[in-house]
């Protein structure tokens, strides 16, 4: 890693990072990752921050799968989760839709101020009351933003304001009852109530965190 120095008051390159062999890569304190915008371009994986100053990792995308990034405060975001902040990329983009998500896993059953999702073909809708949300959807809340969200298996998940949530996993077989849900939450204030999946199967609901996992156990 070497750092780029600039006096140009935003949109300034601060450091730039290369992949070296290992499963995480560790990061300084040039931006927050858990709050900035990631975006690829081509095989590199930029963060900025809001200021407009970035960083940029060089070929992060170049083999499958990529390095978890590791903060400089040690909390850690998995290559999965940074795959999905990052978007599909411009020529990916171009041919994915939002159907290979699959259909709708949930529904917004109440919603207040700001929140948006970002679907996995890069597309970001504003949500509202009623609307559908689907597997690798990131959904953000404003300041004063709230949701909840009603899943296919009756589990309820709720975030509150300056919030970042993704839905990594919602699998449910109703005839048979079971099935697997995860989110990844990575800023916010969050409340879970459990549905079906976890009374039948409780270790396949989780929430990652990027400093730990919450389950569901009894």
């Amino acid at each position: 890693m070497f750092v780029l120095d600039s006096d140009d008051a935003g949109g300034s390159p601060l450091a730039e990072y290369s992949i070296s062999d290992g499963n995480s890569l560790q990061l300084g304190e040039e931006v927050q990752p858990i709050v900035a915008d990631y975006a690829r371009d081509g095989v590199d994986l930029t963060l900025t921050a809001e200021t407009g100053d970035f960083i940029v990792v060089h070929d992060y995308f170049a083999s499958f799968p990529g390095p978890d990034l590791i903060t400089a405060g040690g909390a850690k975001i998995s290559y999965d989760v940074v795959a999905k902040l990052a978007g599909p990329g411009p020529v990916a983009q171009s041919s994915t839709t939002q159907s290979d998500a699959g259909g709708p896993i949930g529904e917004v059953a109440e919603i207040t101020g700001t929140v948006t999702a970002k679907h996995l073909d890069g597309t970001s809708d504003q949500l509202v009351e009623g609307a559908s949300v689907y597997q690798g959807d990131v959904l953000e809340t404003g300041s004063g933003g709230f949701f909840s969200i009603e899943f296919v298996d009756e589990t309820q998940f709720s975030m509150g304001e300056n919030g970042r949530a993704v839905l990594d996993e919602m699998v449910y077989n109703p005839s048979g009852g079971n099935g697997t849900f995860g989110v990844s939450l990575l800023q916010g204030v969050f409340s879970l109530v459990s549905g079906q999946i976890a009374k039948d199967d409780p270790e396949n609901v989780s929430v990652k965190t990027p400093v730990g996992t919450i389950g569901i156990r009894g």
